[in-house]
């Protein structure tokens, strides 16, 4: 018992004794001078972050004389998308103007301004190919044009045959108009074929229906 207590003692004298290592570690006071510490903040393997920019960094500049160019070709462009509009729209309307209505479009001649159409000529052409009841049509809106331009009647797209009969009615011209109104109107909505010969004689009777018209006093 007295040897045990004997090495305790000695145990503890080493362990509090400042050449001991027991303990030694905990105790030590380590120190990191400031000129070393200056020295690895100096250093860049222990700088952690963006780089830093060049001290002459410059943006880079944009090529103007690219951009001047496209500039110029996007006006040129718009220029050129203008003309080709009033070409293509001048053209159009030359087109419309100068053609001349054929024979198919005759239904629709009531809804246009009869005063301007040419029906000289396309009766001619519509008798010469043979479609007499379009060319007998021709040839009552003419005179229902002649009797517009010597101002006794007044013609309207939408109005009807027997309205033009009553704008005529008591004068000179009600019983030859009448009967032009009831040969065109069997002839083409009876739908009633009619052959060269026929054609002639109802012609001349319009023909001579509308020389004999004069302006209304």
């Amino acid at each position: 018992m007295n040897r045990i207590i004997i090495y305790l003692t000695v145990a503890i004298c080493l362990g509090l004794s400042p050449t001991g290592n027991l303990f030694s570690k905990q105790n030590t006071k380590r120190s990191f001078s400031e000129e070393s510490l200056e020295k690895f903040q100096d250093d860049k393997n222990f700088q952690y972050g963006e780089e830093p920019l060049p001290e002459k960094f410059e943006p880079r500049k944009k090529n103007t004389n690219l951009g001047g160019l496209m500039e110029i070709l996007m006006y040129v462009a718009i220029v050129a998308l203008i003309i080709v509009l009033i070409y293509l729209v001048s053209k159009n309307t030359v087109s419309k103007s100068s053609r001349k209505i054929t024979s198919d479009e005759i239904p629709e001649l009531v809804e246009k301004d009869i005063t301007e159409v040419d029906f000289d000529e396309l009766i001619k052409r519509t008798a010469a190919s043979g479609d007499y009841r379009k060319a007998v049509r021709l040839l009552y809106l003419e005179s229902l044009k002649t009797l517009n331009h010597k101002k006794w009647i007044n013609w309207k797209p939408y109005k009807t045959n027997y309205e033009y009969q009553l704008e005529l009615s008591g004068t000179k011209l009600q019983s030859s108009f009448d009967r032009l109104t009831y040969n065109f109107e069997y002839i083409w909505y009876g739908h009633f074929d009619i052959d060269q010969a026929v054609y002639q004689q109802l012609e001349r009777g319009f023909k001579d229906f509308q020389s004999g018209i004069v302006f209304k006093k």
